[in-house]
């Protein structure tokens, strides 16, 4: 999702470059609903809605009538249209991939979320909670967000959305409890994902497979690749310290290791792209 300002200056929202409708909730929290993350395989429908959208309980039905009758400027509107944009988009496209055969109308996640990948999609809102467990209670509050909050909101003139009086008004209306369930929900998976999974190694482990020690100068992985990407992307410099400065090209060599080393994207088929790497390499030094 991209936000930008309308010739008359009000902020509106849309898809971004890549066809997807992520808002700001989308990767703080689990997409809630579906159970998602824990069945076997995903419809058509439920993976263009968690991979597009984010949100496997949108109602496209809804997304097509407010996006026919609320007027252009309400924060709604542009929500119906962006969400129905790239619900669309996703379908259409998937659609072709099912006719020549490299997916199904309802096919395995990893499937879905690998060839997404391959069509320049971002996944990582999904990906990273794939390996949680929630509570049975977890489960039933995400199940049961929308409907909560549902009574508590009303479409938003993108004029008045900033202003401090119309932020306390709409925060007002949220009931305490709700405000106070989320919060610890965030907090909880916020600390899910601050967890380092890294089994323990033995020294004839970090002898032989160096790469798997996790950096206590680097930030928590997200992904278990991301601690041997860091690691051969340490040594890649070493021997040409220029790469620093050309992390496109750096990226590229780490792929070429982390491929020969046996990480791969899901399925264990396609190596890792460039852009996916250079997230491993955010915000660490190298040199």
């Amino acid at each position: 999702m991209i936000e930008y300002f309308d010739e008359i200056g009000r902020k509106r929202t849309a898809p971004g470059a890549r066809n997807q409708y992520l808002n700001k909730v989308v990767g703080r929290l689990p997409p809630h609903g579906k159970n998602w993350h824990l069945v076997d395989g995903w419809s058509k429908d439920l993976a263009g809605k968690l991979i597009a959208i984010g949100w496997p309980d949108v109602d496209i039905e809804d997304c097509k009538r407010e996006a026919k009758e609320l007027p252009a400027g309400i924060k709604r509107s542009d929500e119906a249209k962006g969400r129905l944009h790239a619900y669309s988009f996703f379908v259409n496209l998937a659609n072709i991939a099912i006719e020549a055969g490299l997916l199904k109308e309802n096919d395995k996640p990893a499937r879905w979320l690998e060839w997404a990948e391959s069509k320049g999609y971002v996944t990582d809102h999904l990906t990273r909670y794939m390996s949680k467990i929630m509570s049975d209670d977890d489960a039933v509050f995400f199940a049961r967000i929308d409907e909560m909050l549902r009574p508590f909101l009303k479409p938003i003139d993108y004029e008045q959305a900033d202003t401090p009086a119309a932020m306390v008004e709409a925060e007002a209306m949220i009931p305490t409890a709700i405000k106070n369930a989320c919060a610890e929900l965030a907090l909880k998976f916020a600390m899910m994902d601050a967890e380092v999974m890294i089994p323990t190694h033995t020294n004839d482990d970090r002898d032989k497979e160096p790469w798997l020690i996790h950096d206590p100068k680097d930030p928590p992985p997200i992904q278990p690749w991301y601690t041997p990407a860091r690691y051969f992307a340490r040594q890649v410099v070493i021997n040409d310290s220029s790469l620093l400065t050309k992390q496109t090209l750096l990226a590229g060599k780490v792929v070429q290791r982390l491929t020969a080393a046996g990480f791969k994207k899901r399925g264990g088929k396609l190596p890792f792209g460039s852009g996916t790497v250079k997230k491993a390499l955010s915000n660490i030094s190298l040199g």
